[in-house]
């Protein structure tokens, strides 16, 4: 096959043992680039912090939900005590929770959740590689798209505390079935459906990137195809609308709280963009140059959530350029592959252009490069940010995932064309390029975290049934993440917690009890508080047990984060998880901790330096 050969044309049968096999392969690629995972399935989870436990917390919830209280997971009466919360806009990634349902009722939430991530990177190559193989007619140079999607190291850092976000299997899937639905018709339209419907129901955000790339490719494929048009848009219409069907249970919730007015539906649009250097810059958390790249991550990181690095690899970037050049630049080289070759020119520029759209929109509103902003260089973002799906997906850095993909499909293409020129060698060519990248990409340890023991939980079990837990200090938001975990623990409802959105309630009640503001959202000049007493307002909220952790104020944060620093200089999740500014000021927490004692007594358990648990007397005890 000359370079101008179409890369479409390619027969469809006879593929099913190169799938099992790159599927098998992607299965022991994501045990081996997630270890130390899989060897403790149970008890260790992946390094992140606050969204690690909402996540952590979900899959808790829907078996406590649907397997032990038989109701809808999307209401309870477990976070912010005693009015509950609605959960219709509430991050749950339902696909990944019933889906791993069995696991989680046999083993736990910390199995399902390291099983969903697992198949996530699995699928997320092998999704990445069907779609691959409807360009290029080899295994191995698809296998290659798949290693670079599933791997690269955005989608590593983002599965250590984003379960939603790190579920981008559905995206390639999606856009794989949509493509054959296009070209092929019949009854494609279920599949192209179901798979769209999984793409939301894993994470909403990630239906909105594969949506406006999913229009852009059925336009193109539509163009290149040979069927009416008629027909292909007679089936779109039939794919969307088996979908509405399909994802009208979780979306039903959604529009439910909306229209109750349960939470702000609209959230802020988050400033963390990419920095284009850091395209090119090697991820801090490879294990052999990793150390090397570190101070540049440390000096130059504008923000300290995940997502920021956004390295794509030089491996999968010359992939892509050999393909450039082979196909866009140079052309057919003779009339008879000119027919062939400007196919295959056309598609190569669609995924270009469609990369550099998406990778463009990952800039954000304006142009950050080597950690400064430069305010007067607008980026793509600033002026379509509030259209309709790019809105909704509020971080732009999250719209480096459809770039990385593709530039993946290119880069198959890239070894399709060096393969060709060794045609003895094309297998050894294929594997090679994936070990590069492989390579390259490489994170190993996989950083994760022990599930954390929590002594105080064991004063709560001798205490009477339906006693509410007020912590302090507390949230209303991320805050709240480390009580979430303790509450799967010790199944108590909180007076606090932390859902995606947030609610009117909560800040009703907030403004009503100031002390709850001191609980909720102290700072470190925040030393004292008005209004009515603790006691009153523990008693408004009906709290029944108070537990003060001694171990979160700033200065005690501030003190492990620097010994952090000093026993894992190289571990900044590490760091992260020790936040000073979501601590309560050491005189603050004493003087709550006079009050508790004046009011209800001594604690009846008590940590030094970590926590103490107050129980609140009153008429229930009567």
């Amino acid at each position: 096959m000359t370079d101008g050969a179409s890369v479409a044309a390619h027969p469809g049968g006879g593929r099913g043992r190169s799938h099992l096999i790159c599927l098998g392969l992607y299965l022991l690629l994501a045990v081996a680039l997630t270890w130390p995972l899989a060897a403790h399935p149970a008890t260790r989870v992946p390094a992140g912090d606050d969204d690690l436990w909402q996540n952590y917390w979900n899959f808790w919830w829907w078996k406590e939900a649907l397997l032990e209280r038989r109701q809808s997971p999307y209401r309870t009466d477990l976070l912010f005590h005693p009015e509950g919360a609605p959960l219709g806009l509430h991050t749950h990634s339902e696909a990944n929770q019933i889906l791993a349902l069995p696991i989680n009722a046999m083993f736990g939430p910390a199995a399902a959740l390291n099983l969903s991530l697992l198949a996530g990177f699995a699928l997320g190559g092998f999704g990445a590689y069907l779609l691959a193989r409807e360009y290029t007619p080899r295994a191995g140079s698809a296998f290659v798209a798949g290693a670079i999607f599933a791997f690269f190291p955005q989608h590593v850092e983002q599965s250590l505390e984003h379960l939603n976000l790190a579920s981008i299997e559905g995206i390639p899937l999606f856009l794989w079935s949509l493509v054959r639905l296009v070209r092929r018709g019949g009854r494609r339209y279920v599949p192209t459906a179901l798979l769209f419907s999984l793409n939301c129901m894993l994470g909403w955000h990630n239906g909105m990137l594969a949506f406006p790339l999913g229009v852009a490719l059925a336009a193109f494929e539509m163009r290149e195809s040979r069927r009416p048009v008629k027909g292909v848009l007679l089936d779109l219409v039939k794919a969307a609308l088996v979908a509405a069907v399909l994802l009208a249970p979780i979306a039903h919730p959604m529009l439910r709280d909306i229209l109750e007015r349960a939470g702000y539906f609209r959230k802020t649009l988050g400033p963390r963009p990419i920095d284009p250097l850091f395209l090119i810059i090697p991820h801090p958390g490879h294990p052999l140059w990793g150390g090397l790249t570190a101070g540049l991550y440390e000096k130059m990181r504008t923000y300290a959530s995940v997502g920021f690095i956004a390295y794509v690899g030089l491996v999968p970037l010359f992939l892509a350029a050999a393909a450039l050049r082979g196909q866009v630049l140079r052309g057919p080289r003779d009339a008879k592959a000119s027919g062939a070759g400007s196919a295959a020119r056309r598609q190569i520029l669609f995924w270009a252009g469609a990369g550099l759209f998406f990778l463009s929109l990952s800039f954000g509103t304006t142009l950050t490069f080597a950690g400064q902003e430069h305010a007067g260089i607008p980026m793509p973002y600033a002026v379509i940010r509030y259209l309709p799906f790019f809105s909704r997906v509020r971080v732009p850095h999250r719209f480096l995932v459809p770039a990385v993909l593709c530039l993946a499909i290119i880069a198959a293409l890239g070894v399709e064309r060096i393969a060709r020129r060794l045609p003895a060698r094309r297998g050894v060519v294929a594997a090679a390029f994936a070990v590069l990248v492989l390579l390259e990409f490489l994170w190993l340890p996989y950083p994760t975290r022990s599930l954390p023991e929590l002594p105080w939980v064991r004063a709560l079990e001798e205490l009477p049934k339906g006693l509410a837990v007020l912590d302090i200090p507390g949230g209303h938001r991320s805050r709240a993440a480390d009580d979430m975990y303790a509450q799967t623990l010790h199944g108590r409802a909180l007076v606090g917690g932390y859902v995606s959105v947030p609610l009117w309630h909560v800040s009703r009640e907030i403004d009503r009890y100031p002390v709850l503001r001191r609980i909720f959202q102290s700072k470190a000049t925040d030393t004292g508080y008005s209004g009515p007493t603790l006691e009153r307002t523990i008693r408004a909220v009906d709290a029944g047990i108070v537990v003060v952790h001694m171990d979160r104020t700033v200065e005690a944060l501030r003190e492990s984060r620097l010994e952090a620093s000093l026993t894992h200089p190289d571990d900044p999740y590490r760091r992260a998880a020790l936040e000073p500014d979501e601590g309560m000021p050491r005189e603050l927490m004493d003087r709550m901790r006079a009050e508790l004692r004046e009011s209800f007594g001594p604690p009846i358990q008590a940590e030094p330096g970590v926590a103490e648990v107050y129980l609140v007397s009153g008429p229930q005890f009567r």
